[in-house]
């Protein structure tokens, strides 16, 4: 009997461990897809107010940047590739592509902080402050998706 009640306190444990992975994850998952999805409202309206939306003469629209994601988003894809194909079977486990999708999401609001404090000063800033936002962010959902990054 003592090792019987020994082995279901072990599987009680594991099962344990396992759902508290489940539910960090879940957590992360639920900031890191809340931060992704700023592009529509939060950077829109920075872009808005405090970009300068001027190029050759031509006056932009803050919606013009979201594009710029799509374009990252190619690169993101074709970089990737190649680094899967690199790596072959050394692909990282699940966990470290989602821990790299949470440094890029990271970098992408650390690049924004500098642009927001110039903004606060009230200077319109670079277009290429959100461009290199975006960049990041396409990085990071490459890097979260598990056919997206296969490197």
């Amino acid at each position: 009997m003592p090792a019987a009640k020994s082995r279901r306190r072990r599987s009680r444990w594991r099962i344990g461990k396992r759902i508290l992975a489940v539910v960090v994850f879940f957590l992360f998952a639920s900031l890191f897809w809340g931060a992704y999805e700023q592009a529509g409202s939060t950077l829109n309206l920075f872009a808005d107010r405090y970009v300068h939306l001027e190029a050759f003469g031509i006056k932009l629209y803050a919606v013009v940047f979201v594009s710029s994601r799509r374009r990252s988003s190619s690169s993101c894809r074709q970089s990737s590739r190649g680094c899967g194909l690199r790596l072959g079977s050394r692909q990282p486990s699940s966990p470290a592509k989602f821990a790299l999708a949470l440094l890029f999401m990271g970098v992408a609001f650390l690049i924004l902080m500098p642009a927001g404090a110039i903004a606060q000063g009230g200077v319109k800033v670079s277009p290429l402050w959100l461009v290199g936002v975006y960049s990041s962010k396409s990085w990071a959902k490459y890097a979260s998706t598990r056919s997206g990054c296969r490197w």
